[in-house]
């Protein structure tokens, strides 16, 4: 399996369990003391405040009013009465929140980040409140026929009967459960994983929607589980480069303090590289620096890649001698300079096709080569920025000496 994909299904195990722990524990509630329920009744009002305050804070606006909407639906369960009766509806209001909330719920986690304080987050704003208008007028008197979206069935009820959950609800849940784990799978769609998680919490809170201890228990799983993606949005956007995805300076720094014992760094350059940016343009350029970063980061010998800045790597060796590492970054250099580069326009496929087209004009492919220096720690560099410093020293020797080589 695609290591990539690997990966992508191991970040769903964080959600998921989340998920799986906070039913497990609806399902054990009655053990629990009167006076931990009564606490556990204010938790999803303190996960939900912090989230604000985190959202808010690092700008992430999908979070914030997906929050919102949770928030909203929490307060309507804990007043929600299964009696019909009373100016509006509880069982037409039950409808529409199941209707809407899966919608709201997909459409934040694809809406690009427009700011909360902004005109983006404003309209987000008044999305929500024409759905409050909505769901007033058509569970009021006389607003059957505006409420009759939620309630039709597409099937023959049969089990389906069993949920009181109508068909078209489930039906969006279902599609945008689907919507969030193939946006996660595919990369497209930033924290997929934890909408999906939040998703199937929020379906749970609704199913068992004539016990109070649902809420607090479901809607605080979800608050927790938006908590850690913004932490880990957060990380991300500090730590990994956005363009190669591999970690950026910052990491490298924090990990160079923790470098213990002996350990070799190698430092790497891509040939020629402003060349490729006036010849081609930036977008040429951040491809070449895609594919090299593609191509470092299953370097071997134990060795983890970084992005430096501009187009120079670093890559640390660990526990390594640089006598060991050499033949590793002489291995991952030859792999550099035979690849066929070829620049992507506007009219070629994302995906390699099956068959080329004939009378398809041939693309011109270019080849990219690197030089690398390295350094190891020793009695002349004690301390890593030292090795570091002898590294790109050893890098600038490689590049006068000819390039496309490994200078130690």
């Amino acid at each position: 399996m695609n290591p990539a994909i690997t990966r992508k299904i191991a970040s769903l195990f964080m959600p998921f369990g989340i998920a799986a722990l906070a039913w497990i524990f609806f399902l054990r509630l009655w053990t629990a003391s009167a006076l931990f329920i009564a606490a556990l009744n204010y938790a999803p009002y303190l996960i939900f405040f912090v989230g604000f305050v985190l959202s808010y804070w690092f700008n992430r606006s999908g979070i914030f009013f997906t929050m919102s909407i949770l928030l909203l639906c929490h307060l309507w369960k804990v007043n929600y009465f299964p009696a019909p009766g009373g100016v509006l509806d509880p069982i037409m209001i039950y409808n529409s929140v199941c209707f809407l909330v899966p919608v709201n719920i997909l459409l934040f986690s694809l809406f690009k980040e427009r700011g909360i304080l902004t005109a983006g987050g404003r309209n987000r704003a008044v999305m929500i409140l024409l759905q409050l208008i909505y769901i007033a007028a058509a569970t009021t008197p006389g607003g059957e026929d505006i409420a009759g979206l939620f309630t039709w069935n597409i099937v023959s009820p049969g089990l389906l009967g069993a949920t009181p959950i109508t068909q078209p609800a489930l039906l969006v849940f279902v599609i945008a459960l689907v919507a969030l784990m193939t946006g996660h799978l595919s990369g497209r769609v930033s924290m997929a994983n934890h909408y999906a998680g939040v998703l199937i919490t929020v379906f749970a809170a609704l199913y068992y929607r004539n016990q109070h201890m649902a809420g607090p228990v479901f809607f605080s799983a979800s608050g927790i589980m938006l908590l850690v993606a913004v932490i880990q949005d957060s990380y991300s956007k500090a730590y990994l480069d956005e363009l190669t995805e591999l970690p950026g300076r910052r990491a490298l720094k924090e990990d160079l303090l923790k470098l213990d014992g002996s350990y070799a760094i190698a430092m790497l350059d891509i040939d020629f590289f402003k060349k490729f940016n006036d010849t081609y343009g930036h977008d040429v350029g951040d491809q070449v620096l895609k594919l090299v970063a593609s191509i470092i980061k299953k370097v071997g010998g134990g060795g983890k890649a970084y992005r430096y800045g501009g187009e120079e790597f670093t890559i640390l060796f660990p526990g390594k001698r640089m006598d060991g590492v050499v033949p590793h970054l002489e291995e991952l250099r030859e792999t550099i300079a035979k690849r066929a580069f070829t620049p992507r326009g506007k009219d070629r496929p994302s995906k390699k096709p099956d068959e080329v087209k004939p009378g398809r004009k041939s693309v011109k492919k270019l080849f990219i080569t690197v030089s690398i220096g390295v350094s190891e720690k020793s009695k002349h560099h004690k301390t890593a920025d030292e090795v570091v410093k002898a590294a790109d020293a050893s890098l600038y020797k490689a590049k006068k000496n000819g390039r496309n080589q490994v200078s130690c």
